[in-house]
C-alpha cells in the first residue's frame, strides 16, 4: 500500500466527525427549541442523552478563521448614530405625492439648458422625424433600410464609446 495512515485512523476520524456532527444537530435542536417555546426540553433538563468524549489534552486546539469575527464584520460603532441621525433627518422630509408632483420634481430636477441635454433632445426630434419620413407610404424599402442601417451603426458606435 502506498497509503502511510493505516486505516483505523481514517475510521476514528469519520466517528469522530460523526459524533461531533450528531452533538451539534442536539445542541441546535436545543437552542431552537429554547427560543421557540422559552423553556428547555424534558430531555435535556435531567442531562443530554449524547455522551462526549473525553478531552484529548495531547490535541492542538483548532480554530477557524471563518468564525472569528474580524474588524470589519463588528462594524463601527458610530455607525449607529450616524443611521439614527439620517433618520430622523429623513422622517421630516416629504417626497412627491402624486404623479403630477413627480413630474414636477423631475422636470425642475434637470438642467434643461445644459448643452450635453439639448443635443440629446435634438438628436431625438432628429431620429423621429427621420423615422416618420422613411415610414412614408412613398418611401421605398431602400429609404427604411438606410435608416435602420444608420440606427444600428448608432447603436454598435455608442456601444464601442462605452466601452
Amino acid at each position: 500500500k502506498d497509503s502511510t495512515m493505516p486505516p483505523s485512523f481514517f475510521e476514528k476520524v469519520t466517528n469522530d466527525v460523526l459524533e461531533a456532527t450528531e452533538q451539534i444537530a442536539t445542541r441546535f435542536e436545543e437552542g431552537l427549541s429554547v427560543l421557540m417555546t422559552g423553556s428547555l426540553p424534558a430531555d435535556s433538563k435531567e442531562g443530554s442523552t449524547t455522551t462526549t468524549p473525553p478531552p484529548n489534552n495531547n490535541a492542538v486546539p483548532d480554530v477557524d478563521d471563518d468564525f472569528l469575527m474580524s474588524e470589519e464584520d463588528i462594524g463601527s460603532p458610530l455607525q449607529g448614530i450616524a443611521d439614527s441621525v439620517i433618520g430622523d433627518i429623513m422622517k421630516d422630509q416629504v417626497g412627491p405625492q402624486t404623479p403630477m408632483e413627480h413630474f414636477h420634481a423631475f422636470r425642475s430636477a434637470i438642467t434643461w439648458t445644459e448643452p450635453f441635454i439639448l443635443s440629446l433632445l435634438g438628436f431625438h426630434v432628429v431620429m423621429f422625424l427621420l423615422c416618420y419620413w422613411a415610414s412614408r407610404k412613398n418611401r421605398g424599402l431602400a429609404a427604411r433600410c438606410t435608416v435602420m442601417v444608420f440606427v444600428g451603426a448608432l447603436v454598435r458606435g455608442a456601444d464601442y464609446i462605452n466601452s
